[in-house]
């Protein structure tokens, strides 16, 4: 690995855990009802998936073992059912996929980033 995927490495470590803090403060704020508020927190944590989903490829594509497909695919679609519950104003939807489905999900994904990656941070 050169200095440049390390880097997106490092960086890509970093905004998955600002997402995922992020993806509890919705839960949280949503459990408040302040839709409006986890709603601009739902958009940051979608640009955050943006980004690292473009960045992904220029580190996995020279990793061995490198494939994240199906556990990525299956994140981005619960992104996209709690978007169109956002989206459609059905906020106890969005509410409980966030809480069943797309915190744990997500919190198994990064925890996979964080196994594929740290052996080349660490070095």
């Amino acid at each position: 690995m050169n200095s440049s995927q390390i880097s997106i490495m490092k960086q890509t470590m970093d905004l998955s855990e600002t997402i995922f803090q992020g993806l509890q403060f919705a839960e949280a704020h949503l459990d408040a009802g302040k839709f409006e508020e986890s709603l601009e927190i739902m958009s940051g944590v979608l640009e955050g998936m943006q980004v690292i989903d473009r960045a992904l490829p220029k580190v996995l594509n020279y990793m061995p073992d490198s494939d994240l497909g199906d556990s990525t695919d299956h994140l981005k679609e619960v992104l996209e059912f709690v978007k169109l519950s956002y989206v459609q104003g059905n906020f106890d939807e969005a509410s409980t996929v966030v809480k069943q489905l797309l915190i744990p999900i997500y919190a198994g994904w990064r925890d996979e980033i964080f196994r594929k990656f740290s052996p080349y941070i660490l070095h």
